[in-house]
C-alpha cells in the first residue's frame, strides 16, 4: 500500500534503526506526502512549492518552504 499509509516510512525506520517517529522529518510536495507524514507520525512535516503541488494542497504540512 502507498501513500498516505505510514507503512513506508515505518519500514524505513527499520531499515535505519529509528524507533521513535518524532525523529523523522517527512518532505514532500503533495497532499499524500504530508497525509503520510501525519499518519507515521513524523515529528515535522515539511511541504514544498518546488514540485506538483500548490498552498493548498499542502495546508496538512507543519512548514511550507517555497523556493523564493
Amino acid at each position: 500500500m502507498g501513500r498516505p499509509t505510514p507503512y513506508m516510512i515505518h519500514r524505513l525506520m527499520e531499515r535505519h534503526n529509528i524507533m521513535n517517529a518524532e525523529y523523522v522529518a517527512k518532505v514532500g510536495d503533495t497532499r499524500n506526502d504530508m497525509l503520510e507524514g501525519k499518519n507515521a507520525g513524523c515529528g515535522i512535516n515539511i511541504g514544498v512549492l518546488t514540485g506538483v503541488g500548490n498552498a493548498d494542497d499542502l495546508s496538512d504540512a507543519d512548514l511550507v518552504v517555497d523556493k523564493n
